[in-house]
Parts: structure tokens; sequence; C-alpha cells
């Protein structure tokens, strides 16, 4: 189940000038260095919990259709297209009618449609393909304020221990974070 952001989203939960505050820096000097661990701060934030903050688009692939096909990111907004390979050619989209997409469902899960059964497809390792929009928000000020802080906090560890082989996310975020993380079984 590979999946990339197609569309990454198009502000982070927190600013630049939010994580300087949090930061205590007063000058420009680290700008560009605070901009970049905001982005892999909440990047870490979304890996940890398998929840996307901000609203992305997301293209996912699968070898076939199983009887449920289990999406990597939560929560599901919309589904923008089911395409899959019949043959060697490019690929069908499948009409919107032929599957049900279980949006509050942590991870999501989409099925065929009631009465009706998947397409058959090729044997390919990328037979389907998935695009779709996840994210707790469509923008910054719909984050809950437990995610911003956990982001603040790798920030702070991040900037603090540059250079260092930070391997973890710190024990306090984890702990704050691992009520709303999502678990595959």
């Amino acid at each position: 189940m590979p999946s990339k952001v197609s569309i990454q989203p198009l502000e982070e939960p927190v600013s630049r000038s939010e994580a300087k505050a949090w930061l205590k820096v007063d000058n420009t000097a680290d700008d560009d260095l605070i901009d970049s661990l905001i982005i892999a701060a909440r990047m870490a934030v979304e890996d940890y919990t398998n929840l996307k903050l901000i609203s992305q688009t997301i293209e996912e692939t699968f070898n076939c259709f199983p009887d449920h096909l289990r999406l990597l990111h939560s929560p599901l907004i919309s589904v923008t297209s089911v395409e899959y390979k019949a043959t060697a050619a490019d690929y069908t989209v499948l009409d919107a009618s032929g599957y049900t997409a279980h949006t509050y469902q942590k991870p999501p899960v989409l099925s065929a449609a009631y009465s009706t059964s998947w397409p058959e497809v090729i044997d390919f390792t990328e037979a389907v393909k998935v695009t779709y929009v996840a994210g707790v928000s469509a923008d910054a000020t719909g984050v809950p304020d437990l995610f911003k802080n956990a982001i603040k906090k790798v920030l702070t560890d991040w900037y603090e221990k540059r250079g260092e082989n930070v391997k973890r996310l710190p024990t306090d975020v984890e702990w704050m974070l691992n009520i709303h993380r999502v678990i595959f079984w």
C-alpha cells in the first residue's frame, strides 16, 4: 500500500511567528531553519499518529481489490477517484456508485457498493489506485491545540539539539499523541 502526498497542505498548523514565540527567538537568522523544522515536526506528528492534520491529497496504490481497501491516512474527507487496471492499458475510473467510503472509520475503509463486487484487475503491482483527501482540518485554525503543542515540542527538541542524531519523538509528545494514534490491524 504505497502512498504519496500529491497535494501538500497550503499552510502549516504552526506559523513561523508562533514557533519563534514558543522558541523565544527574536531574530531572523534562523527563519529558514525554523520553517523547515515546522514542516518536519508536522510530518513526524502525522507519521506517529497516522493522521493528516491539514487537508492533503493522497494517492495510494494496491496490488488488487481486497474485500476492503484500508487507507493509510485518516481522517478521510473525500474520495477523489478509484482507478484500476483491467488490462495493461491505462487505468479505468470506477464510478463512485461502485464503492462506499466509510469516512468515520479509522483507518478509513472503502468497500464495494452493496450487492456488488470489485471489478477484476490484472496481476500488476499497482493495479488499484485511490486518490483521496484526508485531514483533521482544512486550515490551521481547525487543528486542535494538542497537535499544535506537540509540533512545538518536537520543534523545540530538534531546534535545541541541532546536529545530534534524534531517532524518535520526545516521550512527552508520544504520551500526548497516543490517545489519538490510529493503529492498523
